[in-house]
């Protein structure tokens, strides 16, 4: 195929369960001799390159690369030093978070998931300081209905907990601004989560972290705008 034929083919057949991640081109002369089209897996952890060249005016070279990391789907354990709160909306938001390490929750599917199966009736979202203004109080606590909290509780549920192994990295700056959220099941004790909202992001329950995704940050943006 030319080279205009031979991309818009590409075009047309986009790689399945990859998402584009943008694209480039070289001209020579003002005459297009090369484009290129970048895309991303689910969990961005792979990467696709395809590359479309001229090969004269009537072919094509079409080049394919692509990237990825191993990702270990052992959940990391939350083995933070320091006290643990048990939270429950009934009690309200505890007046500081200073000193937590994190939260303690009941449950051993809780060391395969953030959260249990089920929806919940009622949340509860806790908004703590960190270093700024009175260290570690709270700032803003906020009540959710079952269909604010679902939605909470399901983009929660759907952070990825793979990881990579052995990664050498460096955080943002970290003030210890954090929040709690809290969700009550029927026929259950209610399940907590610690959520370090910068630096090194984490999001936990006590027993297994996950670095938050995007659709998660998003989601807390909204309900607690800062």
């Amino acid at each position: 195929m030319s080279l205009k034929d031979a991309i818009a083919w590409v075009q047309a057949h986009p790689p399945s369960g990859l998402t584009s991640n943008g694209s480039g081109s070289e001209s020579d002369h003002d005459v297009l001799v090369e484009q290129g089209f970048s895309y991303v897996g689910a969990d961005g952890g792979g990467q696709l390159e395809i590359g479309v060249a001229a090969d004269g005016e009537s072919s094509s070279y079409i080049r394919a690369d692509g990237v990825t990391e191993w990702l270990d789907p052992r959940p990391v354990r939350d083995d933070a030093d320091g006290k643990r709160l048990v939270a429950t909306v009934a009690a309200g938001c505890p007046s500081s978070d200073q000193g937590f390490a994190g939260v303690e929750n009941v449950g051993s599917d809780l060391d395969a998931a953030l959260l249990p199966s089920g929806s919940p009736t009622v949340g509860l979202l806790c908004e703590y300081e960190g270093m700024n203004g009175k260290p570690f109080s709270l700032l803003t606590q906020k009540l959710l209905d079952a269909a604010a909290a679902s939605r909470l509780a399901a983009t929660a549920r759907a952070i990825s907990l793979s990881h990579t192994d052995g990664d050498v990295h460096s955080c943002p700056m970290a003030d210890g601004s954090a929040d709690l959220l809290v969700f009550s099941y029927s026929g259950r004790s209610d399940v907590g989560l610690f959520y370090l909202r910068n630096g090194c992001q984490t999001i936990s329950n006590g027993r297994i972290l996950a670095s938050p995704d995007d659709a998660f940050v998003e989601l807390m943006g909204s309900l607690l705008p800062h």
